[in-house]
């Protein structure tokens, strides 16, 4: 982000045409979000993964049951053929399965044990990378961005 010559907030790239308070909004909530979730990259990379496939892990082991391709790729905002990609890699490093079910067109997608285990092996580390990340907030500050964030979602 940078300042305009009126002393206005502008990102790069954009201060001719200006932003309104919506646009500006919506630009520092993608920024933010793309600077957290790279941020953990080294940490991924360290247990051979992607941040994307480290989130489907995580949603398969937030889900009661196993998912189906589709559910998983509307929860981590993937395309089809991109999570038909994720979960191949996946497969390879024996960190999920995929089981048939009644219609032969779905497969079901569960954890392995040994990705239980790396998510368990890794939990603490992951709370101490959101703790610095988020270290600028106070508690009372990080529920009121989660509030609203979860607001922003159920507008769409």
């Amino acid at each position: 982000m940078v300042k305009t010559a009126s002393g206005k907030r502008a990102f790069a790239g954009e201060a001719r045409l200006g932003l309104n308070l919506d646009e500006e909004t919506r630009y520092a909530v993608m920024h933010e979000g793309t600077r957290l979730f790279k941020g953990a990259d080294p940490f991924y990379r360290a247990l051979g993964l992607t941040g994307i496939q480290y989130n489907v892990l995580r949603v398969l082991e937030a889900a009661e049951d196993s998912l189906s391709q589709q559910d998983i790729a509307r929860r981590v905002l993937a395309s089809r053929a991109n999570i038909t990609s994720l979960l191949d890699q996946l497969e390879a490093k024996e960190l999920i399965r995929r089981s048939p079910c009644e219609d032969r067109r779905v497969k079901r997608v569960s954890l392995t044990p040994e990705a239980e285990a790396l998510l368990v092996s890794s939990y603490a580390d992951v709370l101490e990378i959101s703790a610095g990340m988020l270290e600028n907030l106070t508690t009372e500050e990080k529920e009121t961005l989660l509030a609203l964030i979860l607001k922003l979602g159920s507008a769409s």
